[in-house]
């Protein structure tokens, strides 16, 4: 090949690379939320380009989640939609796995229906005056519920604006449910729900009915005699037995069962995940898209 013939084609390619689509090189980086795009390799950032210019935002701009990382006032929506993906792809998730999280995260997010859930009463804790609740239907004995529950309880000890409603949904399977979930609400009467609630789900293999007095001694409960007879108590059962008929008329299958302002969450449940989207829904509450 002549020497003039390589310089043209070279030419040639540099162009077409110029009109290409943004890839790696072009995503602004710098205003991905919730993740160091820096801690990526050029392979992953390679990946996480081609799914933000292939998936698209669902909120607050139209158009690829790339496009609105790149308007003028960057879409907060879709700056936290790539952090989500920059995080999953340093986690080795591949793209189908990906796309598919983004999906469910927009249909937690805008769901097209809502649900009225009955909080009143419900053991909580977080800000006193929360712009986002989140009732969480769970069962003492679910090794989920074990995973999840302390990272709710913490983001909503963590973040202003954020209160957690715990609503019982004790499953048959599981035998010892009902008695830890009446303890629960035996100990919620002397303000030590929480501390209790923690303790069962750092051993969940103890919940005989001594076990369960010996937790509510450890968590503070301060009058162990009234502590066993409000377990023993039919309005505290009743109690129980409401919150699990709530969650049957919503559909809850499982726990933990999650809904964030009535909205069922059906995303990912890492504590960065949760704290992702809480922050998100915040956002919405403030009027920011």
């Amino acid at each position: 090949m002549k020497a003039r013939t390589r310089v043209a084609l070279v030419t040639l390619l540099a162009a077409l690379v110029q009109g290409a689509p943004a890839g790696a090189g072009g995503i602004p980086w710098g205003q991905v939320i919730g993740a160091d795009a820096g801690t990526l390799d050029d392979t992953q950032k390679a990946l996480c380009a081609s799914i933000l210019e292939k998936e698209k935002s669902y909120h607050g701009c139209e158009g690829t989640i790339a496009k609105c990382l790149a308007a003028k006032e960057g879409s907060m929506t879709a700056r936290r939609l790539a952090g989500m993906v920059v995080r999953k792809v340093k986690a080795g998730y591949t793209a189908d796995q990906i796309e598919e999280m983004v999906r469910k995260r927009g249909l937690s997010m805008h769901p097209a229906k809502t649900h009225a859930i009955s909080l009143e009463g419900a053991p909580s804790v977080g800000d006193e005056s929360p712009a986002v609740k989140v009732a969480a239907f769970s069962d003492f004995q679910c090794p989920y519920c074990r995973k999840v529950l302390p990272r709710l309880e913490k983001l909503a000890k963590k973040m202003k604006g954020v209160r957690l409603y715990f609503k019982h949904f004790p499953v048959k399977s599981h035998k010892r449910a009902v008695f830890a979930a009446a303890a629960s609400l035996a100990a919620h009467g002397q303000g030590k729900f929480w501390p209790f609630h923690d303790l069962c789900y750092k051993d969940p293999d103890h919940l005989e009915d001594a076990d369960l007095v010996a937790k509510a001694k450890e968590a503070g409960v301060a009058d162990l005699g009234k502590f066993k007879k409000a377990m023993a108590d039919k309005a505290v059962l009743k109690a129980i037995e409401k919150d699990k008929l709530e969650g049957l008329k919503l559909g809850v299958k499982g726990t933990p069962t999650i809904y964030i302002d009535g909205k069922e969450y059906l995303g990912e449940t890492t504590y960065d995940d949760l704290q992702d989207v809480l922050s998100e829904e915040l956002d919405l509450a403030a009027g920011k898209s």
